[in-house]
């Protein structure tokens, strides 16, 4: 079931334009690069500071393993793929739950 928060986002997404964005693949491909934000593919410094994060390459893309400060991570995996269909890079509200599964699991 779609929350109504999603529903409001869903429709300034529409309202916006945004959505256009995506429509056309060639266009896409000339505007991505300048609407990509190097910064914000680095888990952000407030998160640095409540977890360790370590960042590795896999198959050259980014991958990261997030444990929690206090040592207690165990074996366990937990594999996010954010949104964004493979072609955005991760925003800033992506980052917000791996963390947060880390502490509360003590999961990678």
């Amino acid at each position: 079931m779609v929350s109504v928060q999603a529903k409001v986002r869903m429709g300034l997404l529409r309202a916006s334009g945004q959505k256009r964005f995506y429509d056309n693949a060639s266009a896409l491909h000339h505007l991505l690069p300048r609407h990509q934000k190097p910064s914000m593919a680095r888990p952000p410094r407030k998160i640095r500071r409540r977890c360790e994060v370590e960042q590795h390459e896999v198959d050259g893309f980014p991958c990261y393993t997030f444990r929690p400060r206090d040592g207690a991570a165990s074996d366990l995996h937990v594999l996010h793929l954010h949104g964004g269909g493979y072609v955005e890079q991760v925003e800033k509200h992506h980052w917000k739950s791996p963390p947060t599964w880390s502490r509360g699991s003590a999961a990678r």
